[in-house]
Formats: structure tokens, C-alpha cells, sequence
């Protein structure tokens, strides 16, 4: 019975050392972060968009600057990464080849640029023609006085165009 218990113990264990290795495969065993501010020629910008992409696999996370302009990826998989801010009315910048490893946090800064806000208007449509050949007018009026009430006192004149 003793040499039963110490069987199924070992056993035990060998089960508890093939979980943890199998985990311990599955997922790295340290990961990286990265912050940072984000900053025009006057000051902090809050609210702008931060896009982490990683260059691999073309997984994509997204943060927005808080009200100092500052932004945190925590447990950042190790690897080389494109960082992207943008925000309406500033220039978009983008920084490519952002190697995140084992340090604790790395720091990247940005400074927007102001740019411009673009409208693009597309009208459809045609308006009434205009004869530019000759003087005449069409007459749309032909009769349009004729149902109009005339009070006391009021002169009106009607005529024709040729």
C-alpha cells in the first residue's frame, strides 16, 4: 500500500510539471510597455489616438491620451512595432520599427504638428439654362395677373412681352 501512494504521488507530480511546462510555452515569460506623451508647440494634446501595430502580425491596440496628453500600452508582447497618433486638425505621425522587449516601460514622446482641416463639397445637379445667343425671354407669365384680387386704391399695369 505504501509503494501504491508513492506510485500515484509521482505521478501526481509528473502531471503538475507537464501542465505548467505546457503553460509556460503558451505565453512568454515576460512582456514589455510602452508610454509616453503626446505634445503641440503650446502644450499637452488630450484626446488624441495612439495605434500600436505589431509589424508581424498586424495586431492593432488603441489608447487615447488622457487629460495630461500621456498614453500606456501595459503587457506589450515583445517584438518591433509601428506607433501611430492622430487627431483632427494635426498632422498624423507615425514612428515605424518600435522595438519593445523585456525593459520595464520604454518612453516615446510625440509632438503634433498643426494641420488643416479639409471639406470636400460635391454639388449635383444643373441649373436652369440661360440663352446667351440672343435678347429673348420666354414668357411664363402669359395670364398669371389675370386671378389677382386689386383692392381700393391700387394701380396695376399689364402688358404683354413681345
Amino acid at each position: 500500500m505504501f509503494v501504491r501512494s508513492i506510485v500515484v504521488v509521482v505521478c501526481a507530480l509528473a502531471c503538475v510539471a507537464a501542465a505548467s511546462a505546457q503553460t509556460s510555452q503558451a505565453a512568454p515569460p515576460y512582456r514589455g510597455a510602452l508610454r509616453g506623451a503626446v505634445r503641440d508647440p503650446l502644450g499637452v494634446i488630450p484626446g488624441a489616438e495612439v495605434t500600436l501595430i505589431h509589424e508581424s502580425t498586424r495586431a492593432e491596440h488603441s489608447a487615447m491620451t488622457n487629460e495630461a496628453g500621456e498614453y500606456t500600452f501595459k503587457s506589450v508582447l515583445p517584438g518591433t512595432y509601428t506607433v501611430c497618433v492622430s487627431l483632427p486638425g494635426f498632422h498624423t505621425e507615425e514612428r515605424k520599427n518600435v522595438r519593445i522587449g523585456a525593459q520595464p516601460s520604454l518612453v516615446l514622446d510625440f509632438t503634433l504638428e498643426l494641420g488643416t482641416i479639409s471639406q470636400q463639397l460635391t454639388v449635383a445637379g444643373e441649373g436652369p439654362l440661360i440663352e446667351l445667343e440672343s435678347a429673348t425671354q420666354p414668357s411664363s407669365l402669359d395670364h398669371a395677373v389675370d386671378d389677382a384680387s386689386v383692392g381700393p386704391g391700387s394701380h396695376v399695369t399689364c402688358s404683354e412681352v413681345p
